[in-house]
């Protein structure tokens, strides 16, 4: 209960002040808003894109937990941040902030419920590597045909050159291939399921293939996180 509180209090001191009573402001989980924010909302672009912006706000705000939300809050303070810097950002740039936020918060959303619905095969997986960062996402179709599958890798240092691979996932016993848009057979991708670790090995057509960033690979050890 106390950890709860104090992170409550993070949440709370994190909310400007001249923010808190404005509906916009906390429909926002609290962030400073553009000082145009109301005549910009005539704009049919930033209209959608904050309220699409709001909504997920909304949507983390009952799903996550406290840990969770304080760090989506404070990612948004600081796009904010970096948005007042800009001298020249009107309601297209800041539309176009709203939509990346989106972006991140219904990630964090969907990696939350993983988490919580690790089975079988499907959760959230993060690349233990010495050299790069990364994850596995496998969640199982509605129908049950096969796997959504998102396959992510970016460098720990500079240049931070980065590699994605989405697909389809059919999987044969513990072992998954994963069908991501590529017409050369030789170019595959495939995931080996141990318990709570995932092996992700890709073919040396596939290396040569350019999918990925410069000296970017997805293979390696995967764990799964759970809650």
């Amino acid at each position: 209960m106390k950890r709860f509180v104090v992170l409550f209090a993070v949440v709370f001191a994190l909310t400007p002040l001249v923010t808190r009573s404005t509906p916009e402001a906390f429909a926002a989980g609290g962030l400073t808003l553009p000082k145009d924010h109301a005549e910009w909302m005539k704009n049919e672009f930033y209209k959608e894109s904050f309220e699409r912006f709001a909504a997920l706000m909304k949507e983390a705000k009952e799903k996550l937990g406290a840990e969770e939300y304080v760090a989506v809050v404070r990612a948004n303070e600081n796009a904010a941040k970096d948005m007042e810097e800009e001298s020249n950002s009107g309601p297209d740039e800041w539309g176009t902030t709203w939509n990346l936020r989106a972006d991140d918060i219904g990630q964090v959303i969907a990696w939350d419920w993983l988490r919580k619905n690790a089975n079988g095969a499907q959760g959230y997986y993060t690349l233990k590597d010495e050299f790069q960062d990364g994850y596995l996402t496998v969640r199982k179709n509605d129908d049950g045909s096969g796997y959504a599958v998102t396959i992510f890798a970016i460098q720990k240092d500079e240049p931070y050159n980065s590699g994605e691979v989405t697909g389809e996932g059919k999987l044969d016993g513990n072992k998954m291939t994963v069908d991501f848009g590529s017409e050369e057979p030789a170019e595959t991708v495939t995931v080996t399921f141990d318990g709570e670790t995932a092996n992700v090995e890709t073919s040396l057509a596939f290396h040569g293939s350019g999918w990925l960033g410069l000296n970017v690979y997805i293979d390696g050890e995967y764990v799964r996180e759970k809650k």
